[in-house]
C-alpha cells in the first residue's frame, strides 16, 4: 500500500486524490485510522463531548483550594473541562508523557496529579493513540509499502514523527524548493537568489545582480491603493492576462475587486472582515448605558452578551431579573441582586470584601451617573 501523506490532506483538496487500490491520499485522521486497522489498534468511537464529560469528573475529584482551575471550575466546568482537556490533547501530540518533575510550575503539577486520575479512564487522546502505534510498530509490521510525505517531516508534531520514522517514507518531489520561472528570465533570478537565502548560501546576501527588465517581474508602486487597484486592473485587460494571471491579495482585496468591477473585469469575491466583534458590540452597549432614560433593551442585551465584563452567573440572574421586570432598582432587581450575594457567599466562599467588590462591579456598569441625551455626557 503506498500512501500520500500531509497534514492538510484529511479535508478537500483542489485536485482529486490519488486513491485506488493499494494507494490513497490520507490526512493525520485517515493515516492514523489506516495503521490502527492494521495493527489491530482500533478504539471505539466516542461523542467528543464524552470526553469533556469524562475528564469533568477527574477534575472535580482532584480538585481543591489550591487548584489553579478551580474558581473556572466553580463558574464554567464544562468550558474549563474541555479547554484543560484541549491542552492535555496538545501536551500528549507533542510528546508529553503524563508527568511532569518535581519542580515543574504549579499549574503543570495540577494537571500531572489530574492525569495520574484520568490517564487509563479518558477516551485517548490522538497523541496516546500516536504513542500506542509507535510502540507496537516495533513488534509487528503493516502493509504500508511507502509513505509520501506531502509536508516537512519536521512540521510533524513529536508524536507523529515517532510514527513516521519507523514507517518507509520519501519526501514528495513537491516539497523540493526551485525556481520554477524559465531558465535566465528576472523571475527565476530573484527565485533562485531567494532560495540560495533561505539555505544560508549567500553570506551578506552575495553580489548585487542587476535585472533585465524583460517584464517577468514588474513592480508597482503608487502613491494610494486605489491607483495601484487601477494599474493592475489597466494590465489584466491587455491580451489574455486573465486567463494567464493568479491574483492574489494579502490585505485590502475589497479595493482590488473595486477597480476589477470599474474596468469591467470579474470580481474575485474579496471581502472585509467583519467589524461585528464581540469586543466593539460590547463597547457600544456600554455606552448606550450612559443615557437617560435607560433602555432596557440595551441592559438586556448587554448582559447577555458572551464577553460582558461582569461574571457569567451574576448576569444570568441579573438577566432574568430584566426579562420579568424591565429596568433597574425595581423589586425584581433587587431580590436579584440579593441571591447573588446569597450565593456568593454559600456556593463561592465570598467574604464581607468579595461580596462589597462585586456589588460595586454591578454598579459601576449598570446604576452609574446617566446624562441627557439632548444635553451630551
Amino acid at each position: 500500500m503506498r500512501i500520500a501523506f500531509g497534514l492538510h490532506l484529511d479535508g478537500l483538496q483542489p485536485e482529486a486524490p490519488r486513491t485506488r487500490a493499494g494507494a490513497a491520499t490520507l490526512g493525520p485522521k485517515g493515516l492514523l485510522d489506516v495503521l490502527e486497522t492494521q495493527l489491530g489498534l482500533r478504539v471505539p468511537a466516542v461523542h467528543p463531548s464524552e470526553a469533556a464529560f469524562s475528564y469533568l469528573k477527574y477534575l472535580r475529584d482532584s480538585n481543591s483550594p489550591d487548584r489553579f482551575y478551580r474558581r473556572s471550575l466553580d463558574v464554567d466546568e464544562v468550558n474549563v473541562a474541555r479547554t484543560l482537556l484541549d491542552w492535555r490533547e496538545q501536551w500528549y501530540e507533542a510528546g508529553w508523557d503524563g508527568t511532569f518533575p518535581d519542580d515543574a510550575p504549579g499549574r503543570l503539577a495540577d494537571m500531572a496529579a489530574v492525569e495520574t486520575l484520568a490517564v487509563d479512564c479518558v477516551p485517548p487522546s490522538v497523541g496516546e493513540r500516536l504513542r500506542r502505534v509507535a510502540e507496537t510498530l516495533s513488534e509487528r509490521t503493516t502493509q504500508i509499502e511507502c509513505v509520501e510525505l506531502h509536508t516537512p517531516f519536521e512540521d510533524f508534531p513529536h508524536a507523529w514523527q515517532r510514527v513516521l520514522e519507523v514507517l518507509p517514507c520519501t519526501p514528495s518531489p513537491s516539497l523540493e524548493l526551485a525556481a520554477l520561472a524559465p531558465a535566465g528570465s528576472d523571475l527565476a533570478c530573484v527565485q533562485t537568489r531567494l532560495l540560495e537565502m533561505a539555505r544560508d548560501e549567500l553570506p551578506g546576501g552575495g553580489v548585487r545582480e542587476t535585472l533585465k527588465g524583460d517584464g517577468s517581474l514588474i513592480v508597482v508602486k503608487a502613491a494610494s491603493r486605489d491607483l495601484s487597484a487601477d494599474a493592475i486592473a489597466e494590465y489584466l485587460l491587455g491580451p489574455g492576462a486573465v486567463a494567464e494571471t493568479l491574483v492574489v491579495a494579502e490585505r485590502d482585496g475589497v479595493v482590488l475587486d473595486n477597480a476589477f468591477e470599474r474596468a469591467g473585469l470579474p470580481r474575485c469575491g474579496f471581502v472585509h472582515h467583519t467589524r461585528f466583534r464581540a469586543a466593539t458590540q460590547v463597547l457600544k452597549l456600554v455606552l448606550a448605558l450612559v443615557w437617560d432614560p435607560v433602555d432596557p433593551h440595551r441592559i438586556l442585551q448587554f448582559l447577555l452578551h458572551r464577553v460582558a465584563p461582569l461574571r457569567p452567573w451574576v448576569r444570568s440572574r441579573l438577566a432574568g431579573a430584566v426579562a420579568e421586570s424591565p429596568g433597574l432598582g425595581g423589586p425584581k432587581w433587587t431580590e436579584a441582586l440579593r441571591r447573588i450575594e446569597q450565593l456568593q457567599r454559600e456556593r463561592y466562599e465570598a467574604t464581607d470584601e468579595d461580596v462589597l467588590a462585586l456589588r460595586a462591579d454591578i454598579a459601576y456598569w449598570l446604576e452609574g451617573e446617566r446624562h441627557d441625551a439632548r444635553a451630551g455626557a
